[in-house]
């Protein structure tokens, strides 16, 4: 990806009311062409995923989600005759997400199984692995997956038969994603891995299929479960360990079935989104602020035509406190043995304005952050980009002019002042350590400036699992000064050849006339080089943001857009953290900091 090549056609900062937990009060609304191709016949708008959970939204039932034009997302393999996958759950990891699913993925008998595959942004999936094989068992499927301790995982599966011929729960669990259980993948299920309820006495004649869903809150585990033999509710019960439950009664009325539960905070308050699906042509939302009572349920979407018109499973997609959309499994037979894994994703809406009133619409989406907007492939237009909030119907900001022609690509900015953030150096040094713990040496703060004698540790915020998020600072750096702001970087230690830096450099002093384009201020260091000097003489003070959002990564210096790059287009970095912690590198000069703001965006 060429990073030095974008036009920009507008970039406005103004104040907004925007409401809600969305966005802070004021912030940057732009967009600008960049390199590369969209389908003919369309243009690509990147920038756009949802942001910070609103549940004033969920609550009026006014989503703008979009179909992925992939149409499924992701099909079974074909070299087996038994193909059929639906149960999908998606877990966030540090490098993107980890999709667990029971299928039968292209096998030569028809039993259900779990997968897993990697993948860092939904376009592209790694190499699918069998991960639990049914063993004793006719079927192991309807994975609910939640994140385990240190990068682990946890999930909650139905096994069929039970010694009564039914459908139960059964409880797996990772340290690493290669071992289950105990036993390297494919572990075989085995019926130790059943759970039990107490407290609900039609437990041992229950039915439970597809209907077992695992969250953890703190130290304690919760099941929200159906029954087929008890229809009309979904039923919760709770557990320090995951193998045998309490029952607590029932958490909504409801002829559909659980298939998802997602806690997420915003400012400050817990809310619990749940998904159901009917085996029909609708899926089903209901919200919470307790976990144990919830509204009545809303629709949350209905098939697109044929191919999905039984929708047998659905599951949330989250970032942080992002909802990014939700993946389901659909099939065109009633049978409910032909299904694919389609996606919706929730987005801020575009639209263009043509100069002769002509409104191009969002069509699909690609992924969870890329809109398409159909437009005529023989002509350039001219118009005005207009932006929504998630309901795609509330306007955010004013009209942006701008020519469009088929194929073209955009990248749009819809963010936050740096202003908004909080004051990283306000408590002092109490929020650092030094890199691989301990207190920070070398460091000091006066009248707010956060200066380094050349002797000493990096240093890092203590805590970590920074995602997405918008940083800003100022940096003044003496002759020849040398150092760097690690982002999205280790627990233990900064490195900065396996996360990422960005270089902090007096690259005008004549030491470092022969250094590499991307060894240069502003660029992320090693691999994409920065695109244009902006950096102020030495003695000077230099302002820097750094933009970090999903797979993209930008870097600014004094006002100049200097990097800003996917990080999924390089090979170097593809496979690099999505989260970490944020530090300073110590590299045995001299220099000071201050003004250090951050917005977290997820």
């Amino acid at each position: 990806m060429v990073v030095n090549a974008r036009g920009l056609l507008g970039v406005v900062g103004l104040a907004l009311a925007l409401g809600g937990a969305q966005m802070a009060s004021s912030a940057e609304i732009g967009i600008q062409a960049i390199p590369g191709q969209a389908e003919v016949g369309t243009v690509e708008i990147h920038g756009l995923a949802a942001g910070v959970f609103d549940p004033s939204l969920w609550e009026k039932g006014s989503l703008h989600f979009l179909p992925d034009t992939r149409s499924p997302i992701l099909a079974p393999r074909n070299s087996g005759v038994f193909r059929n996958i639906y149960a999908p759950s998606a877990v966030e990891t540090r490098y993107g997400w980890r999709l667990f699913y029971g299928a039968w993925d292209g096998v030569p008998s028809g039993n259900d199984r779990i997968y897993s595959v990697e993948t860092g942004n939904f376009l592209d999936f790694d190499e699918r692995h069998l991960i639990i094989d049914h063993g004793p068992f006719i079927h192991v499927c309807n994975v609910s997956a939640i994140p385990g301790a240190s990068g682990g995982y946890e999930l909650m599966c139905t096994a069929y038969p039970d010694s009564a011929g039914l459908n139960k729960p059964a409880y797996f669990s990772s340290p690493d994603g290669k071992t289950w259980n105990g036993a390297p993948a494919p572990y075989s299920a085995q019926t130790s891995d059943l759970i039990s309820i107490e407290g609900y006495p039609p437990f041992a004649a229950a039915d439970i299929n597809g209907m077992n869903v695992l969250l953890k809150e703190e130290d304690s585990y919760r099941l929200y479960f159906c029954n087929f033999k008890d229809r009309g509710q979904v039923f919760r019960a709770s557990s320090k360990d995951p193998k045998h439950f309490q029952y607590e009664g029932h958490a909504l009325e409801s002829r559909h079935f659980v298939n998802d539960v997602k806690k997420v905070a915003v400012g400050g308050e817990a809310w619990y989104l749940m998904a159901l699906h009917g085996n029909g042509p609708q899926l089903f939302y209901s919200l919470s602020t307790d976990g144990l009572h919830f509204s009545p349920e809303q629709e949350l979407a209905g098939n697109l035509g044929a191919e999905d018109k039984h929708m047998v499973a659905v599951g949330w997609v989250l970032r942080g406190s992002r909802v990014l959309g939700f993946l389901y499994g659909a099939g065109a037979v009633p049978s409910l043995d032909r299904n694919r894994l389609f996606g919706r994703w929730l987005q801020k809406r575009v639209v263009f304005v043509a100069e002769d009133g002509t409104r191009y619409e969002p069509d699909r989406a690609l992924g969870p952050d890329r809109q398409i907007l159909k437009v005529p492939a023989d002509r350039e237009i001219k118009g005005r980009f207009e932006f929504h909030r998630e309901d795609g119907v509330t306007r955010i900001g004013d009209s942006i002019p701008a020519a469009i022609r088929s194929g073209q690509v955009f990248q749009a900015d819809i963010l936050p002042s740096p202003e908004e953030g909080i004051d990283l150096l306000e408590s002092g040094l109490s929020g650092w350590v030094s890199d691989h713990g301990g207190d920070p040496t070398g460091w000091i703060i006066k009248e707010g400036i956060l200066t380094f004698t050349g002797q000493g540790s990096s240093i890092r915020l203590k805590e970590s699992g920074y995602g997405d998020f918008l940083l800003s600072l100022e940096y003044r750096l003496p002759v020849g000064g040398n150092s760097g702001v690690f982002i999205r970087n280790f627990d233990n230690v900064l490195d900065t050849f396996h996360a990422f830096e960005i270089q902090v450099l007096d690259d005008k002093a004549e030491v470092y006339k022969d250094i590499k384009p991307y060894q240069h201020a502003g660029s992320i260091y090693a691999v994409v080089p920065a695109a244009k000097d902006a950096i102020r003489p030495a003695g000077e003070w230099n302002r820097m943001e750094i933009l970090c959002l999903g797979s993209r990564i930008r870097v600014r210096i004094n006002g100049e857009g200097v990097a800003d790059a996917d990080v999924d287009a390089y090979e170097q970095l593809r496979h690099r953290p999505r989260r970490g912690t944020i530090g300073l590198q110590n590299h045995g000069s001299t220099l000071e900091f201050r003004s250090l703001r951050l917005v977290r965006l997820d």
